[in-house]
């Protein structure tokens, strides 16, 4: 089942963003204002279940497509996805994207999650025994190729482009830095494109007092503090038991947020700590306990979700509509969402020590920066390639992901934008 176009498309913003071609003029492009064209369709965003989420109404994608041999593919992690969703058919607000430049190739992204809101996806109760079982989603990476199992990770994804010796894969993104320890066939560059940060969530209505320390929360998810009350300096606070909730651990979120507090996984006591899926909110507010439920969570995930409202909700173009609380219903804030009669209720960012820097990057094969043949070209006729023009750049050229266009883009997803080229790895 895949999603519909039956949604309606947000008008733009007042403003326009035109992307800065710094040098075009030497390489045969026009330098004029961006010209909208139709959007790619993707699962990337929406998957299953698109035809009842509000992206779908803001026409970013919502199909799978399958790339052709001339469009530049990229995977990655869950945590940047969306901004590079954003990056190549715009964002939700009207601002057009990489896509809309009337370019010939296109960039076609395909996200870690094919929910919406970022979930692994499910087998539904009407599958009986094999209900809440993982699906293991699979994508068509190109037209005319078998599907293959879709990459859910930032780490899978840079494993994938080393092994990928057909091409099929121009480039990655992904919240986890390549490392000067580590051999990398074929050799790989690194472009850092963004920062986001991992702060403490919970449910609106919380007993978590404020202002946790690093060393309570590894208190925490070590097991020594089971209730509220058992946190030093906090005697006055509720005797119910916390919930600590934590992605997988190959979760970039997971990773900064432990070392932010200072134990490894292996001091997590799973006794006591549930594993759920990385920045999903149900996670918390769809918690027996979502008063006690704490998690780590990715600001720029909650900024989209929180939208222009005080706090996640109806009115963000990305809350996630889900059967839920019957307190948020489809009418809600002047929306509708058709077959989708409930919402989760919203979600806090909670204040405390705990809060760290998680960096996105952009990896591509060292080779395809030095690459002049005509498969290589960012258009046909030009004398710039494709990883060049978008991210690597040269003196006369500034790389589209650093145009103002672009970093429009970037912070319209909540990261802070920050271009950097780390180099090569090999």
């Amino acid at each position: 089942m895949v999603g519909s176009l039956s949604g309606r498309v947000l008008p733009p913003r007042t403003r326009r963003v035109v992307h800065e071609y710094g040098g075009m003029d030497n390489d045969g492009r026009r330098e004029s204002p961006v010209k909208r064209k139709p959007t790619i369709l993707k699962i990337g965003l929406v998957g299953l279940i698109a035809t009842f989420l509000p992206l779908a109404r803001a026409g970013i994608a919502n199909a799978d497509y399958a790339a052709t041999p001339y469009d530049l593919v990229g995977i990655g992690g869950d945590t940047p996805q969306y901004t590079l969703d954003f990056l190549a058919n715009g964002d939700a607000d009207g601002d057009p994207g990489f896509n809309a430049t009337g370019d010939q190739r296109r960039l076609v992204t395909f996200d870690a999650e094919p929910d919406a809101n970022g979930r692994a996806a499910y087998y539904g109760p009407d599958e009986g025994s094999e209900a809440d079982l993982l699906q293991y989603p699979t994508q068509v990476l190109r037209e005319g190729e078998h599907p293959t199992q879709r990459n859910t990770s930032s780490g899978n994804a840079i494993l994938s482009l080393e092994n990928d010796t057909s091409d099929t894969i121009n480039f990655i993104f992904s919240s986890s830095a390549l490392s000067s320890s580590t051999s990398y066939t074929p050799a790989l560059h690194e472009y850092e494109f963004g920062t986001d940060s991992v702060q403490l969530a919970a449910d609106t209505t919380t007993n978590a007092p404020s202002g946790l320390t690093d060393a309570d929360l590894a208190g925490i998810y070590e097991g020594t503090y089971t209730a509220w009350n058992q946190i030093p300096g906090e005697s006055g606070a509720s005797s119910a038991t916390i919930v600590p909730l934590l992605p997988p651990s190959s979760s970039a979120i997971t990773k900064t947020f432990l070392s932010a507090i200072g134990i490894t996984q292996s001091q997590v006591d799973t006794k006591v700590v549930q594993s759920v899926e990385q920045n999903d909110p149900t996670a918390i507010t769809l918690n027996t306990s979502s008063a006690n439920a704490i998690v780590p969570f990715s600001q720029a995930r909650y900024l989209l979700l929180k939208g222009s409202g005080a706090s996640p909700g109806p009115a963000s173009p990305y809350f996630p509509a889900i059967p839920g609380d019957s307190t948020f219903v489809s009418g809600d804030e002047g929306e509708t969402y058709p077959a989708q009669p409930a919402f989760a209720p919203p979600i806090q960012l909670l204040e405390s020590s705990a809060t760290t820097t998680v960096t996105d990057y952009i990896d591509v094969r060292e080779s395809d920066l030095s690459d002049t043949g005509s498969s290589s070209e960012i258009e046909p006729g030009s004398t710039v390639n494709w990883a060049t023009y978008l991210f690597a750049g040269t003196s006369t050229l500034t790389p589209y992901i650093e145009t103002a266009g672009a970093q429009a883009l970037i912070l319209d997803s909540g990261v802070t934008p920050a271009y950097a080229d780390e180099g090569e790895f090999s």
